[in-house]
C-alpha cells in the first residue's frame, strides 16, 4: 500500500480581485478529507484585498501554501507562472477562486492520478464542477457518464455525453512539454488550446474524463462566462490561434470546422487581423480561410454591433 505522501499534487489558483471567494475557497480545502496537497496561489495583478487574504491563508492553513504576486496578466499566463516555477509536482489541478472544493474530491482525484501515472499516453484528467446558477448544467450533470473516459479533446467535442464545466488537472509530463500562448497586449487565451496543441502533437494526448465532482459555485456575474463574445473580441489572436486549431481534420464533425473557419475569419475583420499579422506572431496564417471571408465578415459585423458596440 502506498503512502498518501508519495504523490505531490499541487492545487493551482490563479486570483484576479477576488479575495471574499478565494478565502471561501480556502475554508472548502480546510474541509477536504485528504491535505496531501500543496495550494499554489498566483495573485494575477488585483487590486483588492487578495494580498491579505493571501497572507492569513498562510498563516492558517494546515497543509502547505506557495504564494506568488504579479502584473495582472491573465488567468493562462499565470496558470504559466505556476507551472514554471513549481517544477516539483507530479500533477497540478486548477481550481478556480468562485468555487468549493467538495470534501472528498481530492482523496478521489488522487486516486485517479495514480492510476494512469504509467500511462504516457495520458496528460491531463478532467473532473466536474457544479456551476448552480447554470441551469442547463443542472440538468444534464447527473447524467454525466459514470465510467472513465479517455480521448483526446478533439475526440471529447465530437462525443455524447461529455458537456458541462470542468476542472482540468495536468501531469507533470504534460505540463514539461506545452505551455498556454500568450500573445503581447492580450489576456485571454481558451484554457482548451493546451490540449488541442498536445492532440495535435501527440505526446500525452489522451485526457481521462471521471465520474468526480470537483467543485461547485456560481458563474460571477463579471467572469468570462457573463462577459462572453466581448471579453473574446479584445483578445482576437488567441480567439484565431483557437478557431484555427479547432479547423484540425482531427476534429471529426467537418461542419464544427466550418464554423470555427468562419470565426476565426470574424475575429481577423473585426481587428483588421491580416494573415501577414498572424505569420508575425507565429500562428499558421492558413488558418484564415479564403472561403470563409465574407461570412466571417458578415458575422464580425453582427458581433461588433451587438457585444461592442
Amino acid at each position: 500500500m502506498k503512502k498518501e505522501n508519495d504523490l505531490k499534487l499541487a492545487v493551482v489558483t490563479p486570483v484576479y480581485n477576488d479575495d471574499t471567494l478565494l478565502f471561501r475557497l480556502f475554508e472548502s480545502l480546510e474541509r477536504s478529507e485528504s491535505k496531501a496537497f500543496t495550494w499554489i496561489i498566483i495573485n494575477d495583478g488585483s487590486t483588492d484585498g487578495t494580498e491579505a487574504v493571501m497572507n492569513t491563508i498562510q498563516e492558517r492553513a494546515s497543509f502547505k501554501v506557495r504564494t506568488r504576486s504579479r502584473k495582472n496578466g491573465g488567468k493562462c499566463s499565470a496558470l504559466n507562472v505556476a507551472f514554471e516555477e513549481n517544477p516539483d509536482f507530479d500533477f497540478y489541478v486548477v481550481i478556480d477562486s468562485d468555487t468549493e472544493v467538495l470534501a472528498d474530491a481530492i482523496k478521489k482525484l488522487r486516486d485517479k492520478v495514480r492510476q494512469y501515472q504509467e500511462d504516457e499516453t495520458v496528460g491531463a484528467i478532467y473532473c466536474w464542477r457544479n456551476m448552480k446558477n447554470d441551469p442547463v448544467l443542472q440538468r444534464k450533470l447527473p447524467n454525466r457518464p459514470k465510467e472513465d473516459r479517455l480521448l483526446t479533446v478533439y475526440e471529447k467535442r465530437a462525443s455524447k455525453g461529455l458537456f458541462g464545466d470542468g476542472v482540468t488537472g495536468y501531469y507533470k509530463r504534460f505540463i514539461s512539454k506545452y505551455r498556454f500562448r500568450e500573445f503581447p497586449g492580450e489576456k485571454f487565451i481558451g484554457e482548451g488550446t493546451i490540449l488541442l496543441r498536445a492532440a495535435m502533437k501527440g505526446y500525452a494526448a489522451r485526457i481521462v474524463y471521471v465520474d468526480i465532482v470537483m467543485s461547485e459555485g456560481e458563474y460571477s456575474a463579471t467572469g468570462l462566462t457573463a462577459q462572453g463574445r466581448a471579453m473574446r473580441l479584445r483578445n482576437p489572436y488567441g480567439m484565431i490561434y483557437y478557431s484555427g486549431m479547432m479547423q484540425s481534420k482531427l476534429l471529426p464533425d467537418w461542419r464544427m470546422r466550418c464554423k470555427y473557419a468562419v470565426g476565426a475569419q470574424a475575429y481577423a475583420s473585426v481587428s483588421k487581423i491580416s494573415k501577414k499579422d498572424l505569420v508575425r506572431e507565429n500562428i499558421d496564417s492558413n488558418y484564415l480561410k479564403a472561403w470563409a471571408k465574407l461570412p466571417g465578415m458578415l458575422l464580425g459585423i453582427y458581433w461588433k454591433l451587438k457585444y461592442i458596440g
